[in-house]
């Protein structure tokens, strides 16, 4: 609730089909998240079609990507963004849009794991907060992406227990 948006890359969506809401926010107190899909090319929506559980969500495409068709659910705004070398989003000019188009000046990226791994690559990150879940679904997924090291040890980190899980929270810049 403390974010302007809580964003995913179009994998998870596809996967999870998660409802990006904040279960324990009163709307008339607290305004929500807004919710962001990274879809370069549109095939996460439309799979998922009217069947996601996620409302009004700003869905990242490439310009490229953008319809002249009625596939998209009507609640989807679409929000056409710009490819760097290797075809995917660029991630800086998703976040200049979110900010200059919506407002958008805090983000939680939730994920997925490829998703976190390119913020971390482009040193996107402010602030690091990992939950270490007392129970494991399926295979679990690698903590940190390659190359990331978080100095636990730092001023910056702290450990917080919430009821049986922990929570590390870090700051990656001053």
């Amino acid at each position: 609730s403390i974010h302007d948006g809580i964003l995913i890359g179009g994998r998870t969506l596809s996967i999870d089909n998660p409802r990006l809401t904040n279960r324990l926010w009163k709307p008339e107190s607290c305004k929500s998240p807004r919710p962001v899909v990274l879809d370069t090319s549109l095939e996460y929506i439309h799979e998922l079609g009217e069947t996601k559980r996620v409302r009004n969500p700003i869905v990242c495409c490439s310009r490229e990507a953008m319809p002249s068709d009625a596939l998209i659910p009507p609640d989807v705004e679409l929000l056409p963004c710009r490819c760097d070398s290797s075809g995917h989003l660029s991630l800086v000019h998703v976040l200049e849009q979110l900010k200059s188009r919506h407002g958008i000046q805090t983000l939680m990226v939730e994920g997925g794991a490829s998703v976190l791994a390119t913020f971390f690559q482009e040193d996107l990150v402010d602030c690091l907060c990992i939950t270490i879940a007392s129970k494991l679904i399926g295979q679990g997924i690698t903590p940190f992406p390659h190359g990331l090291v978080v100095d636990f040890a730092s001023e910056a980190s702290r450990f917080v227990a919430l009821g049986q899980d922990v929570t590390l929270l870090s700051r990656r810049r001053p």
